[in-house]
This record gives C-alpha cells, sequence and structure tokens, in this order.
C-alpha cells in the first residue's frame, strides 16, 4: 500500500513512468480522471474504483428499497387510519339508528295495551339491551362482528313484528334528504 500511494504521490506531483506518458499521449485527460477519483474517495488502485462503481447499483438499491418502505409504511398507516375511521363512522351510524329506532318505537307502542304490543315492546327492549351490552367502544374486540350480525338480526325481527321494511340503507336515502 505504501509503494502505491508513492506513485500516487509521485504521478500528482509530476513524475511519471515511461508507459504512463505514452497512455497520456493516446487518451489525454484520462490520468487526470484516475487522478481525481482516487482523490474523491481516498483510494490508490483502479481495482477500488470499479468495486465502488460495481457496488453502486447494489448499494443505490438498497437505499431505494429502505425509502420506499418508510414510505410505504407512513402511506399504510395513513389508509389505514382513513379506512378505520370511516368504518366506523359507518358503524356508529346504524348502531345510533337502531337504537334511535327501538326508543321511537317504543315510545309509540307504550300507551297500547294488547298482546302484539307487549310482545313488540319485548323483542325492542331486546334490541335495546344488545345495543347496550354490545362493547362498540372496543373496535378490536373479537365479539364486535358477531354482535353486529346479532343487531341485525334482532332488527330485522323488530321490522318484521311492526310489518315495515327491513332495509337500513332504506332508511338512510331518507333520511339523506332531510335538512334541519
Amino acid at each position: 500500500m505504501k509503494q502505491k500511494q508513492g506513485q500516487f504521490t509521485s504521478r500528482l506531483l509530476g513524475g511519471s513512468t515511461r508507459a504512463e506518458e505514452a497512455e497520456q499521449e493516446l487518451y489525454p485527460g484520462v490520468g487526470a480522471l484516475v487522478v481525481s477519483v482516487g482523490e474523491m474517495d481516498g483510494t490508490c488502485g483502479g481495482e477500488d474504483l470499479f468495486d465502488s462503481i460495481v457496488m453502486a447499483d447494489e448499494r443505490f438499491r438498497g437505499e431505494g428499497y429502505q425509502e420506499g418502505y418508510e414510505k410505504g409504511t407512513r402511506r399504510g398507516l395513513q389508509d389505514g387510519r382513513r379506512h378505520g375511521a370511516s368504518h366506523g363512522a359507518k358503524l356508529s351510524t346504524e348502531i345510533s339508528f337502531y337504537y334511535g329506532f327501538a326508543v321511537t318505537w317504543k315510545c309509540l307502542l307504550h300507551q297500547n295495551t294488547d298482546i302484539k304490543s307487549r310482545k313488540r315492546m319485548k323483542v325492542l327492549e331486546s334490541l335495546l339491551g344488545l345495543i347496550q351490552n354490545s362493547p362498540h367502544d372496543d373496535p378490536q374486540s373479537a365479539k364486535l362482528q358477531q354482535d353486529m350480525d346479532n343487531l341485525r338480526a334482532k332488527f330485522r325481527q323488530v321490522c318484521s313484528m311492526l310489518s315495515i321494511p327491513t332495509d337500513f340503507k332504506d332508511y338512510i336515502k331518507t333520511a339523506a334528504g332531510t335538512s334541519f
């Protein structure tokens, strides 16, 4: 290594061999290029220069992968939050609708004393009980999907007993045109 550095220094100071002078005549400026590249990365031999060129592709690929991974992770978290907020809003809208529906019908049927009305009141109270006991505060609950399926089934049962349409989306479309 010491000998290479000595040759490198002698070339910088103007000393050169006969082969280097001939090479300089055939390819002017090439020697200066090698010297300037060698100075930049602190290497003396052409082998280290080519290694850095060959390894540049691998280094850039690794840096690009890491940068892409970080950006993808951030984007995924943002998209996940947006998606979760959207689904959470839809779920809370549905649960709120069922609650308001049950309370309203319970108030309407409260004055009636016939057997059908009592059965309807009992089913409405069980719907309200399902709503109040469901873990809608915990979005990671394992029972959330099962509870929502039970709520929807109970809602369909109540609607059947009241002889009204059972599609929740129909109620949302009707309410969308309402202005306060």
